[in-house]
């Protein structure tokens, strides 16, 4: 990343609704939007899960 000079961005939050952007969630309240952006980042989490090495996926599952 220094090579390219690239920085993280350290200010996203996956948990904030403002960034579900499909039509399909325009009409949900905020509870409802908080709650669909959650799972979202849940399912993300899990996915990522499956491709850590077996010898340090349980550690990791644990800190998520």
């Amino acid at each position: 990343m220094k090579k390219s000079n690239l920085e993280p961005n350290t200010k996203f939050d996956p948990l904030n609704p403002t960034y579900l952007k499909d039509q399909k969630y325009k009409d949900l309240s905020d509870d409802e939007k908080l709650i669909q952006a959650d799972g979202r980042q849940y399912n993300r989490i899990l996915r990522a899960i499956d491709f850590i090495r077996q010898s340090v996926k349980f550690s990791v599952a644990r800190f998520f």
